[in-house]
């Protein structure tokens, strides 16, 4: 899975919780193969995101973003029946 330091629980706003409890179960939906129902809560938490690519100059992606081209992905291209949840970066 992939994850981002946030900060301290107590100095998440507001924004920062509903992004992260929308990327928590969209891993869950991941974990169940559920592609469809992980992208839809991907793309609500994907605008919640502190960093965005077009924004912060640093920024090419953020966890969302990874999680939802996966999503795509295995739409296409199933893992195997014994699959673990793991799925390995191509980059960084």
């Amino acid at each position: 899975m992939l994850y981002e330091l946030m900060g301290f629980e107590a100095d998440l706003s507001e924004r920062e919780h509903l992004c992260r409890e929308y990327y928590e179960r969209a891993l869950v939906a991941f974990v169940r193969r559920d592609w469809a129902q992980a992208i839809e809560l991907l793309n609500q938490s994907i605008p919640l995101e502190r960093f965005q690519p077009r924004h912060n100059t640093n920024m090419q992606t953020t966890p969302s973003l990874v999680l939802k081209q996966t999503c795509e992905h295995y739409i296409y291209h199933t893992p195997p029946a014994n699959w673990d949840g793991v799925y390995n970066l191509r980059s960084k």
